[in-house]
């Protein structure tokens, strides 16, 4: 008889101080992002984490960053992120959201995208909106179980995309 073992998180609920914790994850969902991605394979190879970073700190400074962490009790690491902005014109982003393939299955993305959700209400946004790479079907999936929609599509030029 195998005994699955509870899996307990914590939610905690912080700044771009927080950011340096999501690291890892966050490759998860670079390398995901790379495996999905129809034309820019060659951008997000080239995409670091200390580039996002820095693209997020900035953000920090005109904006609201609000970053969650999900963290597995037994181990004390994050195995979940979300990290939310909103602007002085009142526009919310989900600016990225990831769990760890491991943690899958136990709500944690819903438990994060809630609260990110709520978060944005009670902040009054305006509206709300979240960016997603082309080919990552699954995202799309899961962001119009909270509402979001398409609404525009944006085409880029692939640089050394062929």
């Amino acid at each position: 008889m195998v005994r699955l073992q509870k899996i307990e998180i914590d939610y905690i609920i912080g700044d771009e101080t927080l950011l340096d914790r999501i690291e890892p994850l966050w490759l998860g969902l670079n390398q995901q992002t790379i495996s999905d991605s129809l034309s820019f394979k060659p951008y997000y190879r080239a995409l670091t984490f200390d580039k996002r970073k820095t693209v997020l700190m900035q953000k920090a400074q005109a904006a609201v960053l609000r970053v969650e962490l999900a963290i597995d009790k037994s181990t004390n690491h994050p195995v979940g992120y979300c990290v939310t902005s909103l602007d002085n014109a009142g526009t919310g982003e989900i600016e990225s959201i990831y769990v760890d393939k491991a943690f899958r299955g136990l709500k944690i993305g819903d438990t994060l995208m809630k609260s990110a959700l709520a978060w944005l209400e009670k902040q009054g946004s305006a509206s709300r909106q979240v960016s997603i790479a082309a080919g990552n079907e699954n995202a799309c999936r899961f962001y119009e179980r909270y509402g979001f929609r398409t609404r525009r599509t944006v085409m880029e030029q692939a640089k050394n995309s062929i």
